[in-house]
């Protein structure tokens, strides 16, 4: 069982009872919410805590998952009427294949709104440990856009290198070193 207590201080909490009571949940006079341990005055609007670790999930209620099904979705809104829908970025998981016993395959993308378009797009996919830059990913790093460019930034130092390999000197690499490009065929 558990109770409830209105304060004079402006807050709301609600308990659960284990060998005596324990705050599990509170309202603050913002309109913030606190779960768990840790949490008489949330940081956020939501603040879910515990000594091991907050744990928020976010599940799809149905016995039977089919390949692209959405998983859940967090979403980043707003009221502004300029924006379609109110969406300016989100967090999706989607199913690749129907589940099976202990097999879920799924990606996660990470979708906004690109300067001059008003719809979501898929910016970046984790899928079977492969990252996917504009697409699904085939291979460990997959870029696709239509007229892109992908840029390497050495950070203000004056060597950058494309290694196939594990970067060794005897590894074939590509590079710009001191002004000049350079093609290294691996052991030179």
């Amino acid at each position: 069982s558990g109770y409830q207590s209105a304060t004079s201080n402006g807050f709301l909490s609600f308990a659960t009872y284990n060998s005596g009571w324990t705050e599990a949940m509170r309202i603050d006079k913002d309109g913030s919410v606190g779960i768990g341990t840790g949490t008489n005055t949330p940081e956020g609007q939501l603040e879910v805590s515990d000594a091991s670790g907050g744990h928020l999930v976010v599940r799809r209620d149905d016995t039977s998952v089919n390949a692209a099904n959405n998983i859940g979705t967090i979403s980043f809104q707003s009221r502004d009427s300029a924006v379609s829908g109110g969406s300016h970025a989100q967090i999706q998981v989607k199913s690749i294949e129907a589940a099976t016993s202990n097999d879920t395959p799924s990606s996660i993308t990470f979708q906004t709104i690109k300067n001059g378009v008003s719809s979501l797009s898929d910016n970046m996919v984790l899928y079977q440990g492969n990252v996917g830059i504009g697409d699904t990913p085939d291979t460990i790093l997959h870029v696709t856009q239509s007229g892109g460019q992908v840029l390497m930034d050495s950070g203000g130092d004056d060597h950058i290198y494309l290694y196939a390999g594990d970067n060794s000197s005897n590894s074939p690499a590509i590079g710009w070193d001191s002004g000049s490009l350079r093609l290294y065929a691996g052991g030179n």
